[in-house]
């Protein structure tokens, strides 16, 4: 029996294992068909074809009004770096940084086909430019985003618009405001009650919950030699990681650790602070919830021509301004997320209302989003009603500080362009925003970059990051900025602990050295003085060496005599530092 059991064993082993194959691979198949099909009804895709009108679909007893469009700009090369980059030299050509690349060219291309086959019955396909108005950024990656959404929207074959029959693209022309002015999309204009609000959610609202991810964040911080505070801090190192390994780049290994899941899972989060309560909602999305209700009542009463309006902005601009309708929920706005907001009115009661969609996905079909206390039709008097708190009634008045001493940060997000630079007027806007403060030091520094056109942008990127730097620290350590100007710029005279302590927390900003003061190493700092001076590679780390291996009393006192080193070891060249 034993041994019959045991054969009976082994045969039934073989046959398991034999099964088990067939098994695998029929379960494996089915898995990936469960999978299909889940998120085909949980996004909406139709089993037809793209090619049909999507919008034959909708009720039929709703007549279209008027549609908003609202999407992110498509795939793009990384717009920000941290300081222990492995890829910190790269110039992502042809493309450079934070442009638009060709997967991204497409994605938008095809955003544009989409809206032509889901509107085909309502936009006509002979261009009128009264029924369009389209609006991006300031910012050269949503700029062709537009373009290209446009493009695929209306192209002019086979119309009386036609002509050039070697190309099926006719120009369109958009609007856009400076980023400083920005009062729509980004809403940059000066705000600072949004800041002085979203400081104090942070250090008590949620404090339970930074608490929890503050280890998390200090670990990033002593990896990357960045300093990150917040959840927008988590998000814009998750951005860059993404579009590097998009773009192609190999990840350095820590990142195996924290990328994707540790980081997208705060950075999901982030985009619901950012709009936490009414009143950040109401200064942010706000303005664009205020500017839809107007073209609604306006297109109710037949006072406006336009029929489709498009905005093309970025991931907070989609998050806010949906957070601003109570729609938002905990997800990622990848590149190419589309809202679209449709005006319609019931053909029996005559009554207007509003339906809300969401395309998450650049492959499928927008499914709808209802606004809490309301169907998924909502009337346009329930909409006002319920969006009321999250509406400004005059948001200059509503964003000036509780504080009056309170003083906003400079504004974050995305700058102009991120072309190659070649004079102070081609800076990116945030350090434009700096000059003022710094203007003497900064001139000296750029004085100093005998560079050529093709790594001139990488240098004034960290240049951004040394900025923001000086600020911070003056502010944390309590020294006047004026001095602690002329302490970067080698005025060793100003040699207060103040001074010796601002150079240490400087040095730990920029990544000199770690959050427990060890030094970085040595090529690191010998390659970021690259961007100051015009020595060799082995004289640059011949000083940082020497300037490292200097034993002082404390940490400050460290920092101080580093600082003096560099400025006079560098000097011997007849190169200012």
């Amino acid at each position: 029996m034993p041994c019959f059991k045991q054969d009976l064993r082994r045969g039934t082993d073989r046959q398991l294992n034999g099964r088990f194959k067939v098994y695998a691979s029929l379960f494996s198949i089915m898995i990936i068909f469960l999978v299909i099909l889940s998120c085909l009804s949980l996004i909406g895709v139709s089993s037809k074809s793209h090619n049909e009108d999507s919008f034959s679909k909708r009720d039929e007893n709703l007549e279209l009004k008027l549609v908003h469009v609202l999407f992110r700009h498509g795939s793009r090369t990384p717009a920000d770096t941290y300081p222990n980059d492995p890829h910190v030299n790269e110039t992502f050509d042809p493309f450079g940084w934070g442009q638009l690349t060709n997967v991204g060219k497409q994605q938008m291309f095809n955003l544009g086909t989409f809206l032509r086959n889901r509107y085909d019955r309502f936009l006509d396909r002979l261009l009128k430019l009264d029924d369009v108005h389209a609006q991006s950024t300031d910012v050269s990656r949503t700029k062709m985003s537009l373009l290209l959404v446009l493009a695929g929207l209306y192209p002019p074959q086979k119309t009386s618009l036609e002509w050039n029959k070697n190309l099926n693209w006719q120009p369109i022309p958009f609007s856009y405001e400076e980023l400083n002015k920005d009062s729509l999309l980004l809403v940059r204009t000066p705000c600072a009650r949004y800041a002085e609000e979203m400081e104090r959610i942070l250090h008590y609202e949620v404090r339970d919950e930074i608490d929890q991810i503050t280890p998390l964040m200090n670990e990033l911080s002593n990896i990357t030699g960045w300093e990150i505070k917040t959840p927008d801090d988590v998000q814009s190192l998750y951005s860059t990681l993404k579009a590097e390994k998009e773009f192609g780049l190999k990840l350095p290994q820590w990142t195996e650790n924290f990328f994707p899941q540790k980081l997208q899972y705060v950075t999901d989060r982030s985009y619901v602070l950012n709009a936490f309560n009414s009143e950040l909602k109401r200064l942010k999305g706000g303005v664009f919830v205020k500017k839809a209700i107007q073209d609604w009542n306006e297109k109710a009463l037949n006072k406006l021509k336009e029929k489709i309006f498009i905005y093309a902005g970025h991931d907070a601009t989609v998050t806010n301004i949906l957070s601003a309708f109570n729609v938002w929920d905990e997800q990622f706005p990848d590149y190419g997320i589309t809202a679209i907001l449709e005006l319609s009115q019931h053909k029996e009661t005559k009554e207007f209302g509003v339906e809300i969609f969401l395309r998450n996905s650049t492959d499928c079909e927008p499914y709808q989003l209802t606004i809490p206390g309301c169907g998924n039709f909502c009337s346009l008097k329930n909409l006002q009603t319920l969006l009321e708190s999250n509406i400004p009634q005059d948001h200059d008045l509503e964003c000036k500080a509780e504080n009056e001493d309170f003083t906003p940060p400079p504004p974050g997000g995305p700058t102009r362009s991120y072309a190659k630079c070649t004079t102070i007027g081609q800076i990116t806007m945030k350090t434009e925003l700096l000059l003022t403060k710094y203007f003497i030091g900064i001139i000296i520094i750029i004085a100093a970059f005998h560079i050529s056109n093709g790594h001139q942008q990488i240098r004034l990127r960290r240049l951004k990051f040394a900025v923001y730097n000086i600020e911070d620290c003056a502010e944390e350590i309590g020294i006047d900025e004026e001095n602690a100007n002329k302490l970067i710029m080698g005025d060793m005279t100003i040699d207060s602990d103040e001074a010796k302590c601002f150079l240490r927390c400087f040095y730990k900003k920029v990544g000199f050295s770690s959050q427990d003061d060890q030094p970085a190493q040595i090529n690191f700092i010998a390659q970021s003085l690259k961007d100051c001076v015009t020595l060799k590679d082995e004289i640059l780390k011949r000083i940082a060496k020497k300037c490292v291996e200097l034993e002082s009393e404390n940490e400050c006192e460290k920092a101080f005599e580093f600082h003096r080193c560099l400025f006079k070891e560098a000097s011997k060249y007849n190169d200012e530092l």
